[in-house]
């Protein structure tokens, strides 16, 4: 994921999660939309899984996600 997101040219400060879903810390910048990035992050991440057949059946995510915004201030805290 951490390569997806530097591959879009933004900055991925913390990627991390659990069993059932994913959490990423992530410098965006203004000329990227979020749902955009999120849409290629998931996608290419589908594809990867589902390529090498790491799972059982097929893999997808949930439709929608979450997000959070901070300021430059904040990252440290945050992290």
């Amino acid at each position: 994921m951490a390569g997806i997101i530097k591959a879009k040219n933004q900055k991925p400060i913390s990627v991390n999660g659990v069993s059932d879903h994913v959490h990423l810390f992530i410098g965006l910048k203004p000329s990227m939309a979020l749902s955009d990035l999120v849409r290629d992050i998931k996608n290419n991440t589908s594809n990867f899984i589902n390529e090498r057949k790491t799972l059982r059946g097929k893999f997808s995510w949930q439709e929608g996600y979450g997000s959070f915004s901070y300021s430059q201030s904040q990252i440290d805290n945050v992290y």
